[in-house]
């Protein structure tokens, strides 16, 4: 299907919107045949059609288009073998659940659900034909185990441990109950606010990654599970047979989501696409309890639904125009690329929840095939680049050459140098670019990292320290263990002059921190001179910590200089900046 709707509509991104309003659309009017099938009245069917409309939760499920074509499609036709299940309509119901899987299989829980609706509601259809097909399907699926792999595994056993799977199947279908009727921005709210009871020893300091995390991982899990128990509690005491089938609805189509691959560890918080058809049972659920003497809860309900979708698709539309700016700013300075193009990026931050040391452009997924995309309409890249997810997670760097065309992406300096020398490419075919979180500034920065790579990848030698002045001799007397230390923090700017005996071709500077922990956040600017009256800067890196071996290595264009001035330009407002030992390397060309 998206391959077919890709040679129809290519890149034409209003096409897929409208279509994914459709599809919404669509959704919504067999969210009403259902409703109106079990309430048996038309303003309690449209309730539940207005409450699934808005809930914010599930916003990706129709925001994230293309995205959303698999879980719209497989929800169409899950809802429609609901409806034929209240015909009692067997061929039809297995049909429409089989298209449905074979677009997404968020709906599986339906095997499942089907035989408990026949039952609960007393319906003209036997069971045994369901359990069948189930098992047929299954021992399908099953034999997929055995197909050659054509593509890295990114099964929820490569992530995941089973004691976090097992956690994860249990708890992840009541985290959905609460976390599809309350908005997730809503339910971390709360859990920041009882968060800030706990004090800092607990919980960390305010404002750091810390309490990042004891706020997602520790408290939104115990918030959301509480109220999922409070929301069972109070449901349960109707006793009607749509309270149990909405319950089994979000429950029995959630136990899917436990196993999704590349989700580390506990999986706190639900994706917002997955509880798009979750999110069908919930407003089912809402009505059926709160239609007469409770409408008020709805109406509150709704108004804080409104209010925080309202607030996800706004900050999700100033991401896409922030993303949308640096795609035409990179496009607008370089509108023709180069037979074999290779784009380096240098981040002062991580976005998305990944780790502080992967810094990214803000870019959900991978910017090296955002990249190939953008480009697609001018260059034609060939559609090898785009098989096996080329260049498609968020994180991968890599180099590819198709039908003579290369093309590659990279944020790490070291990847870069290597593919550039494996690849015998020329050092001009690299663009670089840098971006500033805090301004949302993009800097081309092409001559300086085509300076670098000449600097790394030129023969050089290392400066005897004995021809070396600075203002520690700590630094350069080969034990790693001594230190120079600037006693201030480092968020102070601050630098470190270095005097060679001479004018030399400098190319490069190492710095080892050795093992000291916070120097995570340094930065650094290189300033050379001849004279030490006129300076150039050579090198910029506004976040640039220490590899796990706690060396740092600044590469430069090869220049001639006696005098070096380090200048600190990263953030810590605590730690200062230690150099344990400092090398200078000369350019032998």
């Amino acid at each position: 299907t998206v391959h077919g709707l890709f040679a129809l509509l290519n890149l034409n991104y209003m096409s897929y919107v409208m279509l994914s309003l459709s599809l919404h659309l669509v959704t919504g009017i067999l969210v009403f045949v259902l409703a109106k099938n079990l309430f048996k009245n038309s303003k309690q069917a449209a309730l539940t059609v207005f409450l699934f409309g808005i809930f914010a939760s599930s916003f990706q499920g129709t925001a994230w288009v293309i995205a959303d074509l698999a879980g719209h499609l497989s929800g169409i036709f899950g809802l429609l073998a609901i409806i034929y299940t209240l015909k009692s309509n067997t061929f039809k119901t297995l049909l429409f659940l089989i298209i449905s899987l074979l677009f997404k299989e968020i709906t599986i829980g339906l095997f499942l659900l089907i035989p408990i609706m026949i039952y609960i509601f007393n319906l003209k259809m036997k069971i045994k034909p369901v359990l069948v097909v189930l098992v047929v399907y299954i021992f399908l699926r099953g034999l997929m185990a055995f197909a050659p792999n054509q593509v890295k595994d990114t099964t929820v056993f490569a992530t995941q441990s089973m004691p976090k799977i097992i956690y994860n199947f249990v708890t992840v279908p009541f985290k959905s109950i609460s976390q599809s009727i309350i908005p997730q921005g809503q339910i971390r709210w709360v859990s920041e606010i009882l968060t800030k009871s706990l004090g800092e020893k607990i919980a960390g300091e305010e404002g750091s990654p810390d309490r990042e995390i004891f706020v997602v991982k520790r408290m939104m899990e115990v918030v959301s599970l509480c109220l999922a128990g409070v929301i069972i509690l109070y449901t349960l005491r109707r006793r009607s047979k749509i309270v149990i089938l909405s319950l089994l609805w979000i429950l029995l189509n959630s136990l899917i989501f436990s196993l999704a691959p590349e989700r580390a560890g506990v999986i706190s918080t639900v994706d917002s696409r997955y509880l798009y058809f979750v999110s069908i049972g919930s407003a089912l659920l809402l009505v059926s309890v709160f239609k007469n003497k409770f409408m008020f809860v709805l109406v509150i309900l709704a108004l804080i639904n409104g209010f925080w979708l309202n607030k996800e698709l706004a900050i999700y539309v100033h991401r896409g125009q922030v993303r949308r700016e640096i795609l035409a700013q990179i496009k607008t300075e370089h509108p023709i690329l180069e037979e074999k193009t290779v784009f380096y990026t240098e981040s002062d931050t991580s976005f998305y929840g990944l780790p502080v040391e992967e810094r990214i452009f803000p870019f959900q997924s991978g910017l090296g095939q955002t990249l190939l995309s953008w480009y697609y309409d001018t260059e034609k890249f060939p559609k090898d680049f785009f098989e096996n997810r080329f260049l498609w997670d968020i994180l991968e760097q890599g180099y590819l050459v198709k039908e003579n065309h290369g093309f590659g992406y990279f944020r790490d300096f070291e990847q870069l140098a290597k593919t550039v020398a494996e690849q015998k490419l020329p050092i001009d075919s690299v663009i670089g670019y840098r971006y500033s979180s805090k301004t949302n500034q993009l800097n081309d920065m092409t001559d300086e990292i085509n300076g670098r790579l000449k600097g790394s990848l030129s023969p050089k030698r290392k400066i005897s320290p004995s021809h070396i002045t600075t203002i520690s001799p700590m630094v350069t007397d080969g034990d790693r263990k001594t230190k120079w230390d600037s006693n201030i923090p480092y968020a102070i700017p601050q630098s470190f002059s270095i005097n060679l005996d001479r004018v030399t071709t400098v190319s490069q500077i190492e710095i080892d921190s050795y093992d000291n922990q916070n120097q995570d956040k340094v930065g650094y600017t290189i300033q050379l001179s001849e004279d030490g009256i006129n300076w150039k800067q050579v090198f910029y890196a506004k976040v640039d910590p220490p590899k796990s071996d706690g060396i740092v290595l600044m590469p430069f264009l090869p220049t001639p200089a006696q005098y070096i001035k380090i200048n600190q330009i990263g953030d810590h407002k605590f730690a200062s900046w230690v150099i344990h030992e400092l090398n200078v390397y000369e350019s032998l060309d």
